[in-house]
């Protein structure tokens, strides 16, 4: 009796076992989407300041050494403000 019930449900378990697998891959590909992006996200942020902790460090050398403001701008291409700013 269960073989002719499995026979019977064969067709039925087989596109709720297809749906069931296309539901996992679609949750499973967002799941790794978020994940990823944070992760991007992160090293972005983390490139982000490097850059910013080594620009700002250039403008401050350049000022030690007597460069004056248009020479830091055209040297490191930053605006006149971002100069000053650092330099505040």
């Amino acid at each position: 009796m269960c073989e002719a019930l499995a026979k019977i449900m064969e067709p039925e378990i087989r596109q709720a076992t297809e749906q069931a697998k296309r539901e996992g891959w679609k949750e499973g590909r967002e799941a790794g989407m978020e994940k990823g992006m944070e992760e991007g996200m992160e090293k972005g942020m983390e490139k982000g300041m490097e850059k910013g902790i080594t620009l700002a460090k250039k403008v401050i050398r350049m000022d030690a050494q007597g460069c004056d403001l248009s020479e830091i701008v055209e040297r490191t291409g930053v605006t006149e403000e971002q100069v000053r700013a650092i330099l505040a």
